[in-house]
Order: C-alpha cells, then structure tokens, then sequence
C-alpha cells in the first residue's frame, strides 16, 4: 500500500528561497530587540505583584482607572490582567515601582495599590497574595541568567564539536 506516490522531491532547488526568508526572520528579530528590548517580568526588572479577590465582579479597566486616579504617580505603568478561574474573581495587579529593599518598606507598594483601590470605591476585596522584587535582586537575576545562558551554549558547543571530531575519526 502506497500512500503518497513519486516521492521524489526537490527540496535543494528552494534552499536559497529558505536562508532568504531565515534571514529576514533573524534581522527583523534583532531589530526589534534592539528597539523595543526584551520585555523582563518582575522577577528580572523589580516591583510589586498584588493579587486581590473581589467579593463582587470587577473589570480590570476598573482596577485600571482606580489607579490612573489615586495611585502615586497614575498607574500608567501598572499590569493590570484577570488571575485564575474567572469565577474567583481575581485580579493581578503588577507595578514596577518598589519601595526601599529591607523592612517595612518593602510593602509599600502593595498598601499603595490597595489605597488606590479602597479609594476608588471598588466593594470588598482581600490580599491573596504579593511578590515583591527589589531591583538589586533583579540584576542579579539577569546577571546569573544571562552567564547560565552563555554557559549552556559553550557547552553545546563543546559537545557538537567533540562529537564531530569522533565522528570523522570513525570514518577513516
């Protein structure tokens, strides 16, 4: 039984054709790299993470406009985004500022984004949870990602060539 029939296929006739569009690729890549960066979450940046639970529905271009109006400085930089089950009722509230790196002033944030939200008159909600990230931390972060990337690659690299090496070994 044959499924497919001539399967004699050219695929060396459209080799340029591929390395012109992995080129494109690549270059458009860079380019945005370049101008927009790589997006870093709050583990790698710095900030707070707040998640609240609602007892009554909330959109998030509520919460949003809760914190262009009373959070310090407008919320314009804030990830505001629905968290969990939709029937849970809760949302994640991301900001990039964060307060001193050591004691009280760590939750400062945090208490900010719920004074926002209290002021903005928004019902009933309760912390589930926050993540805060000093920016020190962050560095050090990228800092240890990016060498563990590098060294990764190194070892790839050393393993491709030593296996190419036995392989033409093994040949002669």
């Amino acid at each position: 039984m044959h499924i497919f029939k001539n399967t004699n296929y050219d695929f060396l006739r459209w080799r340029y054709h591929a390395l012109a569009i992995s080129w494109v690729i690549i270059l458009a890549g860079i380019g945005v790299l370049m101008t927009k960066g790589i997006p870093r979450g709050v583990e790698f940046a710095g900030g707070t993470v707040v998640i609240e639970k609602f007892d009554q529905a909330v959109s998030v271009q509520q919460v949003r406009g809760a914190l262009d109006r009373f959070y310090p400085g407008g919320g314009q930089e804030a990830v505001v985004q629905s968290y969990g089950d939709p029937s849970q009722r809760q949302i994640m509230i991301r900001v990039p500022q964060v307060g001193g790196e050591a004691g009280a002033a760590l939750t400062g944030s945090a208490d900010q984004v719920e004074s926002a939200l209290r002021a903005a008159n928004l019902g009933n909600f309760t912390r589930q949870g926050t993540e805060i990230v000093g920016p020190t931390v962050g560095r050090e972060l990228t800092s240890k990602g990016l060498w563990a990337t590098v060294l990764s690659l190194l070892g790839i690299l050393i393993y491709l060539a030593s296996a190419s090496s036995s392989a033409s070994a093994s040949e002669r």
